[in-house]
């Protein structure tokens, strides 16, 4: 449904520019009432790797994961989790209310293959737990979801991309890893590249595909008089690791209400925001849509 009341069928033959611009550009087009997908098949068993280290063993983990990461496989996608595991009957009491540095991984193709492909994600430094193994893919994307039941948590996350992991970039984010305002405060490294940066960065809205790393600073709390306190220690946290950073930040991590609804476009867009402004103008001229991480009509 657009500004104009019409709803518009947008695909690679019809409104072409219109389909070009929402995959990346967010809510700024319109209201999508419905989705065609094409699935890829994968699974339903997937090789998973999920190794707990202690958070004190940070920088050395992150040194050994970047120089796997950076010769694995289009096949892995792994990242870096560091938070404060809260207690759990379920999980060993290792972990339990323990700073962790988590190292996943998730290999597209046969399980036994992929365990083993992935097994120097598994010996980065002294496992606290290690519960990797052939798991359903569905499980997979819903293991972290008990620790961040709906409408408990107050959360500022930020973010930024990464060319390299240099070593003077690890031990800062090791240190803010390590010196967390809250035990649901995470510190987070994705490798990205891949697939990802195999697509032209024209080729979508989506325009950050080159950078190799991305972290996010994922500030979570329960207490509302702790709120000036994190969100502080978030900013401050991606002011400091931005000077490692290439200037780019994803959208989907960044942000408050009150803050520019504008903030960060310029960056996450890059050479797409000019084409961006330009489908606006055709389908939004008002800016109807401003709600969002803005793009302003051309």
């Amino acid at each position: 449904m657009c500004a104009d009341g019409q709803v518009r069928r947008a695909s690679a033959d019809s409104n072409s520019d219109l389909f070009w611009a929402i995959r990346g550009g967010g809510g700024n087009f319109g209201v999508v009432t419905s989705f065609t997908f094409a699935l890829q098949p994968l699974g339903p068993i997937v090789g998973f790797s999920a190794t707990f280290y202690p958070a004190e063993q940070i920088a050395e983990i992150l040194r050994g994961w970047n120089a796997y990461v950076s010769q694995a496989p289009d096949e892995v996608t792994s990242v870096v989790v560091t938070m404060t595991f809260p207690a759990n009957p379920e999980m060993p009491e290792a972990i339990h209310d323990r700073a962790v540095a988590i190292v996943g991984g998730v290999y597209v193709g046969d399980p036994e293959e992929g365990l083993r492909e992935m097994a120097p994600l598994r010996e980065l430094g002294t496992p606290l737990f290690d519960m990797s193994g052939p798991m359903p893919f569905t499980a997979v994307q819903a293991g972290f979801d008990p620790l961040f039941p709906r409408n408990t948590l107050r959360a500022y996350w930020k973010s930024l991309y990464l060319d390299e992991l240099t070593d003077a970039g690890i031990d800062a984010i090791a240190d803010r890893a390590r010196n967390r305002p809250a035990p649901l405060t995470l510190v987070n490294v994705f490798h990205m590249g891949g697939a990802i940066a195999a697509m032209d960065a024209e080729a979508t809205a989506f325009s950050e595909r080159s950078a190799p790393f991305m972290v996010s600073l994922d500030g979570m709390w329960t207490d509302p008089a702790d709120d000036a306190h994190a969100i502080a220690w978030v900013r401050s946290a991606w002011d400091d690791l931005s000077r490692f950073g290439n200037g780019g930040v994803y959208l989907n991590f960044t942000g408050l209400a009150d803050e520019q609804p504008s903030a960060g476009v310029e960056t996450a867009f890059g050479r797409n925001l000019d084409r961006l402004a330009q489908v606006k103008a055709t389908y939004d001229p008002d800016n109807l849509f401003h709600i969002n991480h803005n793009i302003q009509p051309s």
